[in-house]
């Protein structure tokens, strides 16, 4: 009898275990590696991961570098599937996203920002003699399931150019990088300053030969809305 109850103790405790360590630890690690870079964030709290279920939430989260320039996700929900694993395959079962801010600035030195940022702290570069990381390489990744709601992009350039991207649906279905030749779809609705998409289709993105066959309307596509980014067009 008694030692029913302390396998069931040890049980019970490892069940406890997996279902709450994984997101302390994650949320340990990014916080850490954010502090590092100096970003400054909150909302990190919501990160959760559920080992049972194959989930992964956030939000609502934000983060940036200036206090005037941050950004944010609303909400992010993530199902992986295992199976794929095996093969060396990333494979993600349903991604939403919803309510991102994102601002990208340009600067007069050439150099990108993400809400404060410098991508180049995010994404350094690689030493030229380094050798190709063929562990990582052979991984592949794709998407059964993809959807971006209710969410702003905004790029500024250095000269003044603003382009507003305000992205009502954004759905992807079935992009593999290990299937190259068969297509995903999407479709898009979405304003980019102020001027109106409605676009559906289906691309070939990890083709030899990439293809893209798209039915687009577009709406109140005036010039002003245009040189909104581009600047004069040196057209007087």
């Amino acid at each position: 009898m008694r030692f029913s109850l302390v396998v069931a103790a040890v049980l019970v405790a490892l069940g406890l275990i997996v279902t709450f360590a994984p997101s302390y630890a994650v949320r340990y690690l990014v916080g850490a590696e954010l502090d590092a870079l100096g970003i400054e964030y909150d909302g990190l709290e919501t990160l959760e991961i559920r080992p049972w279920t194959r989930e992964l939430r956030l939000g609502p989260v934000r983060f940036g570098q200036q206090a005037s320039a941050r950004g944010g996700v609303g909400d992010l929900d993530l199902t992986l599937r295992v199976n794929p694993l095996l093969r060396r395959r990333a494979a993600i079962e349903r991604l939403v996203i919803s309510d991102i801010e994102i601002l990208v600035t340009h600067g007069t030195d050439g150099a990108l920002s993400l809400n404060g940022i410098a991508l180049d702290e995010l994404l350094p570069g690689r030493p030229q003699s380094a050798e190709p990381d063929t562990e990582s390489a052979s991984w592949t990744a794709g998407v059964d399931a993809l959807e971006l709601r209710d969410s702003t992009l905004i790029f500024q350039r250095s000269d003044g150019g603003t382009l507003d991207v305000e992205v009502e649906r954004l759905a992807m279905t079935d992009f593999r990088a290990w299937e190259p030749d068969q297509p995903g779809h999407f479709e898009l609705t979405a304003g980019v300053n102020d001027i109106q998409l409605n676009w559906s289709g289906e691309v070939r993105p990890f083709a030899d030969n990439i293809t893209l066959d798209i039915d687009s309307r577009t709406a109140q596509a005036e010039l002003p809305k245009l040189i909104r980014f581009t600047g004069p067009l040196g057209l007087d």
